[in-house]
């Protein structure tokens, strides 16, 4: 998924259609989840599918509010700050981008959260701006 945004703020967003897409909408459902990987899974699809950023970060609030000691939970930290920066909410981005850097990830997290971890650097150079 990507989004397109022209001067004027129109913006028009790229969808890879597909059995990985049909997959990645239904994830959400699967029997075999946690907790929080159900509302990571459903969060995703809020954005992704939906185009709902707001009510995809009312989900991962609750979620991590409510699951500190979860497997996923990284992630949906990672997810979070994206979706802070999508809202334009760079304050609330940027005190999650900061108690994100502090965590002690593992070099299983570092390669899980490959796309997130480069994503945040990004955002890093962003806000440091």
């Amino acid at each position: 998924r990507f989004t397109v945004t022209d001067n004027a703020g129109n913006s028009v967003i790229f969808i890879k259609r597909g059995d990985e897409d049909n997959e990645a909408a239904k994830a959400y459902k699967k029997a075999d989840q946690t907790p929080l990987q159900r509302a990571v899974s459903l969060a995703t699809r809020l954005r992704d599918f939906k185009g709902d950023d707001a009510q995809a970060a009312r989900v991962l609030d609750k979620a991590l509010s409510a699951n500190e000691h979860e497997p996923a939970l990284n992630r949906a930290r990672a997810a979070r700050i994206e979706l802070a920066i999508a809202l334009d909410d760079f304050v609330r981005a940027q005190a999650l981008h900061t108690e994100f850097k502090q965590l002690a990830l593992s070099d299983e997290d570092r390669q899980l959260l490959g796309p997130e971890l480069a994503a945040m650097e990004v955002l890093e150079r962003t806000l440091t701006k």
